[in-house]
């Protein structure tokens, strides 16, 4: 049966997790085996001086690095931070990394911390901002009216141009309003009771009148589908 420190080595090695010790008298950054193998280089035994590591640092994330260390140095508090790296084959990784101090005592003054390979999870959420900011482009230009709207409140969430273009009102003032406010009375309980029904149930393409600021009617055909909007 593994020890615990051998399993504790391999579910770090799993999670790509590794340590590390700044001797800040010395200079000397000592690295657990699994640090080295995220940056792709050979171990060093007897460390490596804290100089030698900033080459290893994605040029545009170095100035943060060094804040992020000026900062820690200073306030004494712990702090994390996530930057990018590059492995000798020209590989760029991103790295989460934690430290805090871990001996002020004069001469002897260390801190401790980890480091994470969190490339996939970088690249992954990259990928996720570039899909929320190109749907967000999609909505705000699209030449039809479209809007947001809670189901339960009926309020609006977000509303793009061509509404605000069609509907005569503000985007402020559509913005603190219902769908409701663009409804003709005698059709308020009917659209109570379609925002009740799933997209499946929802009736697709149903012809509705609305009404504009000015109280002109306006027909328009409705189409929806339930989504996640900010939480």
């Amino acid at each position: 049966m593994q020890s615990q420190a051998a399993l504790l080595k391999e579910t770090r090695r799993i999670a790509g997790i590794g340590d590390w010790t700044w001797e800040l008298d010395s200079g000397r950054v000592h690295w657990s085996d699994e640090i080295y193998r995220i940056h792709g280089q050979a171990p060093h035994p007897g460390g490596l001086h804290i100089d030698a590591l900033g080459a290893w640092i994605h040029p545009d994330d170095r100035s943060r690095v060094e804040s992020y260390f000026t900062r820690m140095l200073a306030n004494g508090e712990a702090m994390e931070t996530e930057y990018r790296i590059i492995r000798p084959d020209g590989e760029i990784r991103t790295v989460h990394a934690r430290g805090e101090w871990s001996n002020r005592t004069d001469g002897q003054r260390a801190m401790r911390g980890i480091q994470q390979d969190i490339t996939a999870l970088a690249s992954v959420r990259d990928r996720l901002r570039t899909t929320q900011a190109e749907y967000a482009f999609l909505f705000e230009h699209n030449p039809l009216p479209m809007w947001v709207f809670d189901r339960k409140s009926l309020c609006f969430l977000a509303v793009n141009a061509s509404m605000v273009e069609h509907y005569g009102y503000a985007r402020e003032e559509l913005l603190a309003s219902t769908m409701l406010d663009i409804r003709p009375p005698e059709t308020v309980q009917a659209v109570r009771a379609a925002a009740l029904l799933g997209s499946d149930e929802r009736p697709q393409g149903q012809v509705w009148k609305h009404l504009r600021k000015d109280g002109t009617e306006l027909r328009a055909a409705i189409h929806t589908r339930d989504i996640a909007f900010d939480g």
